[in-house]
């Protein structure tokens, strides 16, 4: 079959095409035997079976078979291998945008690889290349994927303002629905971040959208969950039903994430911790290598122990700690601890009696607006004594 197809290449009489897809193909069975050094060497020497094959045509080849390559640590690093060796090979040739969008590449595979400090370096010189041959598309990649790094290494403030380099560069620039969708992506994270989760919602219905259109469907996945999450933390749960009308998100109610986001957001409406707990328990291993769900199912747990106290304590006037510990099955000392965080932030109106570890609750806040006008007053009195002195 390999030899056929390369018989295509060297046909005269076959189209463009034709010889494209036969390459592709020669190249997809290279990549399902792992043999990485034919996938280099079939792309080095392409011109020897297709002499009148242009550089544009090779890049979108290369991005081709990136698209087929699995997303799995082993084979990106191999891949990471192939690029160095393509990167060489294109500098030799002078195939300069060619370099260029291997280098992107190899910098996007640095990502995945856990490779942070790298892709940083890497990202700092490919920048003034890609600003010297107007390569735009690919800049609004590459601050994409900065921020994405530096997202990793908890740098978040270079990580917004990298973003902001990107969506600035792609409202005067065509960029593709995925990489728009992206920037997008990354947009409603950093406000999940800030705390503003329902700002939030639109940007990520905008990344499914994109990444749905371009067949980026694992990522598209990936906006729904985070929209999901949003709503249930934002205490807009009950318009999950309404997500799931949207056609771009009805292929993906099967995902096992999104059915136990389905289920959390249930028992937050009942505000049921201990159901919680045990759902996270139970699917520990669909949740835990995505740090971002982790982060905010963190802060969900916060939001809804503070909810089961308010819970228990509303029907009080004076409450022992140890009652509320047996209740929700927690130790002493992480109750009191959020019961004072609670006071702090004034989500309770009360205090806590050390004597015997009760919480006193008060009806209602106290009416300071006596204490406001008098002071109204004194700052008015203040301003004619100073009048007056001058």
């Amino acid at each position: 079959m390999s030899d056929q197809l390369r018989a295509i290449l060297s046909d005269k009489n076959a189209s463009q095409e034709e010889k494209e897809v036969a390459f592709l193909e020669i190249q997809k069975f290279s990549l399902e035997n792992n043999d990485f050094d034919s996938l280099k060497m079939n792309i080095i020497n392409i011109k020897e079976s297709w002499s009148n094959i242009t550089t544009a045509r090779i890049t979108k080849i290369i991005k081709k078979i990136f698209d087929m390559v699995p997303c799995d640590f082993a084979t990106l690093e191999n891949m990471s291998k192939v690029l160095d060796d393509l990167i060489e090979w294109a500098t030799k040739d002078n195939k300069n945008l060619l370099r260029l969008d291997l280098e992107c590449k190899r910098i996007y595979v640095y990502i995945y690889v856990s490779k942070y400090h790298e892709a940083l370096t890497r990202i700092k010189e490919i920048a003034k290349d890609l600003k010297k041959f107007d390569d735009k598309n690919n800049l609004i990649g590459l601050y994409v994927y900065e921020s994405k790094a530096f997202y990793k290494i908890k740098n978040f403030n270079r990580a917004k303002s990298s973003l902001t380099a990107a969506r600035a560069l792609a409202v005067s620039t065509y960029c593709s629905y995925e990489l728009q969708a992206q920037i997008d992506l990354f947009n409603g994270m950093y406000l999940c971040d800030e705390r503003n989760y329902k700002t939030a919602f639109s940007y990520f219905l905008e990344s499914i959208e994109g990444f749905t259109i371009d067949k980026k469907y694992d990522y598209a996945c990936i906006s729904l969950r985070y929209l999901i999450l949003s709503k249930i933390i934002s205490k807009n749960q009950n318009e999950i039903d309404t997500i799931f009308k949207n056609k771009n998100a009805t292929r993906h109610v099967p995902d096992a994430v999104v059915q136990l986001l389905i289920k959390i957001g249930k028992c937050c409406t009942e505000r049921n911790l201990r159901l919680y707990l045990d759902l996270l328990n139970e699917n520990k291993s669909l949740i835990e290598n995505d740090e971002f769900m982790t982060s905010h199912l963190g802060y969900l747990y916060d939001i809804l122990l503070e909810n089961n106290i308010l819970k228990i304590i509303e029907s009080y006037s004076v409450i022992y700690l140890d009652f509320i510990c047996k209740e929700l099955n927690f130790e002493m000392n992480e109750i009191e601890k959020r019961v004072r965080k609670m006071i702090l932030d004034k989500e309770i109106n009360g205090i806590l009696n050390h004597s015997d570890m009760s919480l006193i609750l008060y009806d209602s806040k106290e009416d300071h607006s006596m204490e406001k006008d008098c002071l109204e007053q004194i700052k008015k009195l203040e301003n004619i004594c100073h009048i007056n002195k001058c």
